[in-house]
């Protein structure tokens, strides 16, 4: 797994600094949703974090560049439930490394603004995923776990290929946007048909 990264990683930042006219380091808010489908059930969590990294974009022409990038994501689910004097409560984190390829296309305003739209796939890798649960009666704590979700024998799977895109604009070297992201694959291979979704918003700046 750390193997797959690496070379991920390496890749992106090779192809970024082969071909870039311009750099960027950007952040922003996470929102997303696990869907999961079993026979005639659908159930959907929702979790929210933020994602941050670098990118680089090569220019076309003057409508049209390609752009790509490495960016770290976290996002965090919590639920509970409570019966009584019994409470049950869980948190589960989950880490990723996202790798974008992106065709843009902008269009150039007056006052040095540009409004843009971009769209391709995301190579999703997940480095960590885990829950911790806790128990209590009367609010004295009588259990406390925590599961890897990626361990050995789990169903549930680290990869996804993301499709999406979004749009935004450019106040000279920053960029406001946002965007939407589905995932392709499945991400269990039990029974369970599970497939993720994204909505994000962030800012980037160009150097």
């Amino acid at each position: 797994m750390k193997r797959t990264i690496a070379i991920l990683a390496a890749a992106a930042l090779a192809v970024t600094s082969a071909f870039a006219q311009d750099f960027s380091v950007g952040a922003g808010y996470l929102n997303s949703v696990s869907t999961a489908k079993y026979a005639e059930t659908v159930n959907k969590t929702v979790s929210n974090g933020f994602y941050a990294g670098v990118g680089a974009e090569k220019a076309i022409n003057g409508f049209a560049s390609v752009s790509t990038g490495v960016y770290y994501s976290f996002i965090t689910f919590y639920s509970t439930a409570s019966a009584v004097i019994a409470n049950a409560q869980s948190r589960t984190n989950e880490h990723y490394v996202n790798v974008p390829v992106h065709l843009n296309l902008g269009y150039e305003l007056s006052g040095g603004m540009r409004l843009f739209a971009y769209a391709g796939p995301t190579l999703n890798v997940g480095l960590i995923s885990k829950t911790k649960a806790d128990a209590s009666v009367a609010l004295v704590t009588i259990t406390k776990t925590e599961y890897d979700n990626y361990a050995e024998g789990s169903e549930y799977g680290r990869f996804d290929v993301m499709i999406g895109g979004g749009a935004g604009i450019q106040f000279q070297n920053m960029k406001v946007y946002g965007g939407y992201n589905y995932g392709l694959l499945d991400r269990n291979s039990g029974p369970t048909n599970l497939h993720r979704s994204e909505i994000v918003a962030g800012v980037a700046f160009n150097f």
